[in-house]
């Protein structure tokens, strides 16, 4: 599916993840990548499916979720482009691409888009904020980019599209082409001819939504309410309206290291970076039948880190036995039963389990 070289990775880690756009030629065979145009269309009339229709039409856009009907009836002179969310998870091929990837790190990665667009179409400029990389399956796309853009919005669009943009680079995609653009790198790609492309995307961490988190993590930490250390540097002065650097430092010491010490900011690093943009809120009353199976939720996501382990932003805390048979859990695809895995768990994780939908059964 890829040739050999996939992409000198010291290189991109060193000179352009999370700096500048990255273009390579010839990457990707699109031959083995079972998908197309009416085969995304029957996805979006699913309600199963997460898709998402831009229309664009005498510079306007205007935002459709699925499920989708009648996507080919539109006029001529619509603009059109379909977007299928989590297409690795349907397409096992996709998702061996993925592991292309392996060179970054896997547990910031989100999903895989696939989109087609008819000739002409777009979805406006604008910019992310998380990386991705796109590659051209079908067809041709151009490419606009603008480093360091104004970063206004429009407020007459159903989509975030940009007030002001001035490209200073372009890029024209062929099919087995990729780009990769960066968070906060504005980019507008225009279909020439009809286009299908994958967009896989890889998290970027804000820390100003991090330290939000963790804000409201402290004030729901019931053992929180602690004094800190004592200051072992107190330097005297007369100006009751003054703190000194070195209390300061001192103070600032204390705090990072009780944080530290109680795993707080471990913990609320794999609660973020695992939460499932699809969860619903906990639920009690889940029943089981005897004649089901049960199967891991395909949007459900496992992180662990040495002390802890997260699924879907949430917390479990289990035996060595219980984290192994978690683990083979999420080694195996969504579609295959795990009542083998599942029936060897403490009754209290299996009920949790289920309360949060991360298993089900049918």
């Amino acid at each position: 599916m890829t040739n050999q070289n996939f992409i000198d990775q010291n290189l991109f880690l060193q000179s352009y993840w999370e700096r500048r756009v990255f273009h390579e030629q010839g990457l990707v065979s699109q031959t083995k990548i079972d998908i197309n145009k009416q085969k995304l269309i029957e996805m979006a009339m699913d309600d199963y499916y997460e898709s998402r229709l831009i229309i664009e039409s005498s510079d306007d856009y205007k935002m459709l979720h699925g499920p989708i009907e009648n996507i080919q009836a539109l006029s001529n002179d619509q603009k059109w482009t379909l977007f299928i969310h989590n297409i690795n998870l349907y397409h096992p091929e996709i998702a061996a691409l993925v592991e292309q990837f392996s060179f970054l790190p896997l547990w910031n990665f989100d999903d895989v888009l696939c989109s087609y667009s008819m000739d002409g179409a777009s979805v406006g400029a604008h910019f992310d904020d998380y990386n991705v990389f796109i590659i051209q399956l079908e067809g041709k796309r151009q490419w606009l980019t603008q480093n360091n853009p104004n970063k206004t919005w429009r407020d007459d669009s159903d989509i975030k599209v940009l007030k002001h943009f001035e490209a200073d680079n372009q890029i024209i995609l062929e099919p087995g082409d990729m780009i990769y653009i960066p968070p906060h790198v504005a980019h507008h790609g225009i279909s020439i001819g009809e286009s299908l492309s994958l967009s896989i995307g890889f998290k970027s961490l804000e820390f100003s939504k991090l330290t939000t988190s963790l804000a409201h993590e402290i004030l729901e930490t019931d053992n929180l309410v602690h004094k800190l250390q004592p200051l072992d540097q107190v330097t005297p002065g007369k100006d009751k309206n003054h703190i000194d650097q070195n209390s300061i430092k001192t103070i600032s010491q204390n705090l990072c290291q009780y944080l530290e010490e109680n795993g707080l900011i471990e913990k609320l690093i794999l609660k973020t970076l695992s939460t499932n943009k699809f969860y619903d809120e906990e639920d009690d009353t889940v029943t089981t039948e005897v004649d089901k199976n049960y199967y891991r939720n395909e949007h459900s996501k496992l992180l662990r880190s040495d002390n802890y382990i997260f699924i879907d932003g949430v917390q479990f805390k289990l035996n060595p036995d219980e984290r192994t048979l978690l683990m083979q859990i999420f080694d195996q695809t969504f579609i295959e039963p795990i009542d083998h895995f599942f029936n060897d768990l403490q009754l209290s994780t299996q009920s949790k389990l289920l309360s949060h939908r991360i298993i089900f059964q049918a």
